[in-house]
């Protein structure tokens, strides 16, 4: 059996999906740090600017998952990934990671985070 599907469309919408993201990010960082564009895109209320690229990325990762989610649901299935302790081992680094990405933008805060 193979592990990976080469011949998926979905798997390499979802893989360059998966790498612009990170690249959008750090370039719209970066430019706005050394130019302040998306500030003066909201006539230089940094808060506004922070909240627009804010919606942004957040919107890019929703479509990133849901990309992503359909790349794996057309790709072959490991029989070990259907046992119950992956299948709970998975939930518990999940609910990790939410509770990881939650408690910071709490502490944080969207401008912050």
């Amino acid at each position: 059996m193979e592990l990976v599907d080469f011949s998926q469309t979905s798997l390499w919408v979802s893989l360059a999906s998966i790498t612009f993201n990170p690249l959008f990010w750090n370039i719209a960082a970066r430019r706005e740090y050394h130019t302040h564009w998306i500030t003066s895109l909201f006539n230089g209320d940094r808060l506004k600017g922070c909240y627009a690229i804010a919606v942004t990325i957040f919107s890019l990762g929703i479509l990133r998952d849901l990309l992503f989610n359909h790349a794996l649901s057309h790709q072959p299935v490991l029989p070990l990934l259907l046992s119950a302790p992956v299948q709970l081992l998975a939930k518990l680094l999940f609910v990790s990671g939410m509770v990881f990405v939650l408690s910071s933008t709490y502490m944080l805060g969207i401008t912050g985070t």
